[in-house]
């Protein structure tokens, strides 16, 4: 509490008071947001009742710029949470706050800070306020661009869990590489090749009296994009040596995945087709957290969210644990001025999602067998 209260202070004094040369042009911005409910019980809904009949959350978010500089903070308040929202919420404070260097070839960060290595196969760290979801790392960024098409990023730190940090520490790395900038005149202007590999750990002890459980998780990725004029194509595969935790029930199978993504567009037509297959990806900074708490990585659903409200009161949530995924999607636009189209053209979108289980055997309480690629016979949604 005693660094929150001083970090405040001095973005304070910065944005004031301090007039050294190298922040004298320096601006303060930020903004602030608060929702607020009121309840009443309601027996035919099962709405339940609230004693304290009002609760809100809000949110003030503080980030003052100077030269190369930038400080941030962003106080929280859930007083008391919203229905909905993990009642591990309630209280007030500053979880997040930041300074960060930058200039053309290097960035740094310590404090708190949100990153995404790839699609999030191994690694995604965000917030989401409408689920209440923030696992925002607390330590150390450092983004280096040594030449032109390279960029390579190292994090370190542990994850936010509510009001506190979970056990594990985080630690990873990632390059990416788009070869047209990289190679120049040496690469056609017809073909765009994008690169990149990311690896992540997280080191936590073991007290279990009972399992060997290893201390240390390595999960690493490659990808590979390719842009040809009206083509897209891009491919991510994961790999994660073993990680006996509460969502895989002690499973000590190794986990993969693989994300394809095809897409083509042309005069008004547009076509879209991902697939995804999973096994044993649920990764977290805690093996003994569940639900939404401490997720390590992203898996990138392959259902369409829908805005109507019957479609998308059944949303599907993404298996990482073992799941085949396949979306298509064929967008094409009727002409304007003419029968079919109307005066101003009409857009017609067709999508189709299903997923299904993997083709796995069981070997013993703690193993399986498990076909890359393989598809199982169960159907957990189609749309």
């Amino acid at each position: 509490m005693i660094k929150k209260i001083l970090f405040l202070g001095i973005v304070t004094i910065l944005s004031s008071q301090f007039r050294l040369s190298a922040f004298q042009d320096g601006n303060l911005s930020g903004n602030v947001s608060i929702e607020a409910q009121s309840y009443k019980a309601d027996s035919t809904i099962g709405a339940p009742k609230v004693d304290e009949q009002i609760l809100s959350n809000a949110y003030l978010n503080l980030i003052y710029r100077a030269s190369n500089y930038e400080f941030g903070i962003r106080y929280e308040s859930y007083l008391n949470p919203l229905l909905g929202y993990d009642q591990r919420l309630k209280g007030q404070g500053i979880p997040y706050r930041y300074a960060s260097y930058y200039n053309e070839f290097a960035d740094f960060t310590v404090g708190n800070f949100y990153e995404q290595f790839g699609s999030g196969l191994i690694f995604r760290a965000y917030e989401e306020k409408s689920l209440g979801f923030d696992n925002a790392v607390d330590g150390v960024r450092i983004r280096l661009r040594p030449t032109n098409g390279v960029e390579v990023t190292g994090i370190l730190g542990k994850q936010r869990l509510f009001w506190d940090q979970g056990p594990g520490l985080i630690r990873g790395g990632n390059i990416d590489v788009n070869l047209n900038s990289l190679l120049g005149n040496l690469m056609s202007d017809d073909i765009g090749i994008n690169l990149g590999g990311s690896v992540v750990s997280k080191f936590q002890d073991d007290f279990d009296p009972k399992y060997n459980l290893p201390e240390n998780v390595l999960a690493y990725s490659t990808r590979l994009g390719i842009v040809l004029e009206d083509i897209n194509f891009d491919a991510e595969y994961a790999y994660k040596y073993n990680d006996p935790n509460a969502t895989n029930k002690l499973n000590y199978n190794p986990g993969k995945g693989l994300i394809l993504t095809g897409s083509y567009t042309n005069s008004g037509i547009g076509l879209l087709v991902s697939t995804h297959w999973l096994d044993n990806m649920d990764f977290r900074g805690d093996r003994n957290a569940r639900a939404n708490e401490l997720n390590i990585n992203f898996i990138p659903p392959l259902t369409k969210q829908h805005t109507y409200a019957l479609a998308a009161m059944y949303p599907f949530a993404t298996k990482p644990n073992g799941e085949f995924g396949l979306q298509s999607e064929l967008t094409f636009e009727l002409p304007s001025n003419t029968l079919i189209g109307g005066d101003y053209g009409t857009n017609i979108n067709v999508s189709y999602s299903m997923i299904k289980s993997i083709d796995t055997t069981r070997i013993d309480q703690f193993t399986y067998n498990s076909k890359f690629f393989g598809i199982g016979d169960r159907l957990y949604f189609q749309d």
